[in-house]
């Protein structure tokens, strides 16, 4: 889904989730990242996705 706002070229803060991949090969639990697309996951299809592992969310929960 295309976002409102397209976010590419910023920067925003992730949160990794604790022994996720992402965080063993950072070798950290946050990270400053730069955005390169301009879509997210829907939010009529947000259900569908809960249980699958999510490496990395925003401070507001988003994933990424």
């Amino acid at each position: 889904m295309p976002l409102a706002c397209s976010l590419i070229g910023r920067e925003g803060a992730i949160l990794l989730t604790p022994g996720s991949l992402a965080s063993g090969l950072l070798g950290a639990e946050r990270s400053l990242e730069r955005y390169h697309r301009n879509y997210g996951a829907s939010a009529t299809h947000l259900d569908t996705l809960r249980g699958l592992a999510t490496a990395a969310v925003t401070h507001a929960r988003a994933a990424r």
